[in-house]
């Protein structure tokens, strides 16, 4: 009987050590984190607007979303059109809010589109502006899911990182942006139709 009260005596403080060690445990855990993504983002300086993007390279800007960024979402079977609101620029660098929509032409007699596959995602567009012009190289965008916020850390200044939250939580630019899209899927359908 002593045997038995001593075993669940120290089976209960087992048991409170590994609360007690979960505790300090996860309290540490979420101090490193806190410490390094903090001193991580220390380091980036914000970004400095120094490069001002004209009408016709907003136009570049749009073409190359439109062509060149099948990595961030494509399709096979539809036209995908883009929509993006600029968040800020460094030397060589545009940092963008994208929203890239897939439409497709209805197959009944209504001559209307159906929107399909949609994503809504901040790019850091890698362009050049020399005396020759002005070109994008490249494009990085964080990968989803659980490194997303990690990602987003890493590719984009920290004044442009709360304006991708802000954004984010946003449905009014959201809405703008979809309907950007929209109106340019009509108007290539439209002239389509002509010929």
């Amino acid at each position: 009987m002593v045997y038995l009260v001593t075993h669940l005596l120290s089976k209960r403080d087992d048991y409170r050590f590994m609360k007690k060690f979960k505790i300090y445990f996860l309290i540490v855990l979420s101090f490193i984190i806190f410490v390094g993504c903090t001193s991580q983002a220390s380091k980036k300086e914000d970004s400095t607007n120094v490069l001002e993007i004209t009408e016709n390279q907003e136009a570049l800007l749009l073409e190359y979303l439109d062509t060149k960024t099948n990595n961030i979402a494509y399709s096979k079977d539809a036209a995908m059109f883009s929509a993006f609101k600029i968040l800020g620029t460094d030397k060589n660098k545009v940092y963008i809010w994208l929203v890239k929509i897939e439409y497709l032409e209805s197959q009944d007699k209504s001559n209307s589109l159906e929107a399909r596959q949609a994503v809504h995602i901040p790019v850091s567009l890698h362009v050049k502006e020399d005396a020759t012009g002005f070109s994008i190289i490249s494009h990085e965008f964080p990968r989803d899911g659980i490194y997303y916020g990690k990602d987003v850390g890493k590719i984009f200044p920290p004044n442009i990182v709360k304006q991708i939250a802000a954004i984010s939580g946003n449905p009014e630019i959201q809405s703008e942006l979809i309907e950007v899209t929209r109106i340019r899927a009509e108007e290539k359908s439209k002239f389509r139709g002509r010929g």
